[in-house]
């Protein structure tokens, strides 16, 4: 037996020995139903809905399983798919983004910096800033 959800008609169809077959409610897994409402979306869709841009399967891969300097991205796999909700992943982006921040010395709760950014002093001595 064989799970297939389509997501242009957001159904589900359950094929025995490669035909459509009855489609019975134990089939019909909690995971499966919040991928069909759209609670959960397919990570490369919501990075595409999020940044204009898809992400590849290698950086999904490594948001998901190695994570950053923020931690990992909560996913799910979900017939197949590694899902995620856009809730998930703009978290996911804040964090790594706080890190990326604090790392470089710069203030993340609108105070001042400890010390200031490396690129800072440099633009404001080529004149730049």
């Amino acid at each position: 037996m064989t799970l297939l959800v389509s997501q242009r008609v957001r159904c589900i169809v359950l094929l025995h020995e490669g035909r459509p077959g009855p489609l019975s409610k134990d089939v019909r897994t909690h995971s499966a139903q919040l991928m069909v409402e759209g609670v959960y979306r397919p990570v490369g869709e919501v990075t595409e809905q999020v940044s204009g841009r898809r992400a590849s399967p290698a950086s999904i891969h490594r948001m998901i399983n190695q994570g950053g300097r923020g931690g990992k991205l909560h996913a799910q796999l979900i017939l197949g798919k590694w899902c995620c909700r856009r809730e998930d992943f703009l978290d996911y982006i804040a964090r790594q983004s706080a890190a990326a921040l604090e790392a470089r010395g710069v203030a993340t709760d609108g105070g001042s910096p400890s010390e200031p950014p490396q690129l800072d002093c440099e633009l404001a001595q080529a004149g730049l800033l």
